[in-house]
């Protein structure tokens, strides 16, 4: 699917009619530089550009001192519908994160290198930095986002958010930092219109320190995030790198692409899916997961799926993980009626760093049903992993953990063509012999 940017191809046709128009003029004998094409496009020294605001010029200081929050949003709210640039040069920029920089439709806030946002403390258990509110044709780009977790004075809530991206279409946050969070780095979920967020991008941002996730993802379709790196998320549950969760059963995932994410140290899981809120829900979910690597975290991904009944697939291609405290996957109480995950082409280098002697946290990958589970698990295909310990004292228990404890059967559910290190004693410790065995 090729998507057009709209700003982007509407300003270079307006270009092209303003050439095209300064061609036809000069052959006329008129002078360019006295006409003006309101609304689509203006001609001055042979040039049509968007309209560019520096905050600097609506009372920003950037001093880090200075509440610049209005003069900020002062700079959005005077472009015209059709949008433009709001420029926010280097600086230190104190936002109020209860109020929030309110980002608005066909905007780009473009920050530098050395632009920071900082969130002013407060105690507030919900908060933003820039919210993207059912609007559509956003850019976020650059520049850094600092929450206030290492100030915050209240102790509630868990919602403090860098950037929060609700119910909005083409927003893209591109080459931006977002750290120190009470809540999430980048939160994507439902805003006043009620409808999921829709080709959206988030490209190269990186989040760290943020208390519960660096990125979540609760309600999207055609969500891509390209090239993420998050790491140190902690403090609170499940203090995962990347989420996908949705909040209620009419929420969507679909379409969700993740590629080249680096996660590492995160006190959940590099990456955890959640899609119990589902259960019932007739709409497929569709996600697609490559080249993820992830070091030292606490599970390199986890599914954990409470028994819903879910349609839809789950793809993990090539996977990197390295000394994880636990699995390099787990995946929980997943139905074997629900959807489909397969996991193909991964590598699990030294996990259990933790050295639990239990199989559901000490194996490389670990498929089981926990306690007040329904006991159906099943339908996951491991295929072409590659699973090694090489320590000098092996700690990972089983290269697959495949266990129902509840009631001994696991149901379409198979590990093919793995590539197990002799250090490890047991390639497969399963509840159901008879239907999962290794193959190649």
């Amino acid at each position: 699917m090729i998507i057009i940017k709209n700003r982007y191809y509407w300003t270079g046709l307006r270009r092209l009619t303003g050439l095209l128009l300064i061609l036809c003029l000069q052959g006329l004998g008129l002078e360019e530089s006295k006409f003006h094409i309101l609304g689509i496009f203006s001609i001055a020294g042979n040039k049509a550009e968007a309209a560019t605001l520096d905050v600097k010029n609506y009372g920003a200081k950037g001093n880090g001192a200075a509440d610049d929050t209005a003069a900020i949003q002062a700079a959005i709210d005077a472009l015209p519908a059709s949008g433009g640039v709001v420029a926010i040069p280097d600086g230190t920029y104190m936002i109020n994160a209860i109020k929030s920089i309110k980002l608005k439709s066909n905007v780009i806030l473009q920050m530098t290198s050395g632009t920071v946002l900082k969130a002013i403390p407060n105690n507030a258990s919900t908060y933003a930095v820039i919210t993207a509110n059912s609007i559509s044709n956003a850019d976020i780009v650059g520049g850094t986002i600092v929450g206030d977790r290492k100030e915050h004075a209240g102790t509630d809530g868990e919602w403090g958010m860098g950037i929060s991206i609700l119910s909005s279409y083409d927003v893209v946050v591109k080459n931006t930092t977002v750290k120190d969070c009470w809540g999430d780095g980048v939160y994507l979920g439902t805003g006043s219109t009620g409808a999921a967020n829709q080709h959206c991008q988030l490209i190269n941002v990186i989040a760290d320190n943020n208390r519960r996730q660096g990125i979540t993802l609760v309600n999207g379709q055609n969500i891509q995030i390209i090239n993420p790196q998050v790491s140190n998320t902690n403090g609170k549950f499940p203090a995962a790198g990347i989420n996908i969760e949705p909040n209620i059963k009419t929420d969507i995932v679909q379409n969700i692409t993740i590629s080249s994410p680096y996660t590492t140290n995160n006190e959940g899981a590099g990456i955890y899916v959640c899609l119990a809120k589902l259960n019932g829900s007739a709409t497929p979910v569709s996600i697609a997961i490559y080249n993820h690597m992830d070091s030292g975290s606490d599970r390199g991904m986890l599914v954990s799926s409470e028994d819903a009944i879910v349609p839809g697939n789950l793809q993990i291609t090539g996977s990197k993980w390295t000394s994880n405290v636990r699995n390099g996957l787990a995946i929980q109480n997943h139905d074997y009626r629900s959807f489909n995950i397969v996991a193909s082409n991964l590598e699990i280098n030294n996990s259990n760093t933790g050295g639990s002697p239990m199989q559901t946290n000490g194996a490389a990958v670990a498929v089981y049903a926990i306690t007040g589970s329904k006991g159906q698990i099943g339908n996951a295909q491991i295929k072409n992993s590659i699973i090694r310990d090489t320590r000098p004292v092996p700690k990972v228990t089983a290269a697959f953990y495949v266990y129902n404890s509840l009631s001994a059967s696991v149901l379409q559910t198979s590990i093919v063509s793995p590539s197990i290190s002799s250090s490890i004693a047991r390639p497969l410790v399963t509840s159901d012999p008879g239907r999962v065995y290794i193959t190649n």
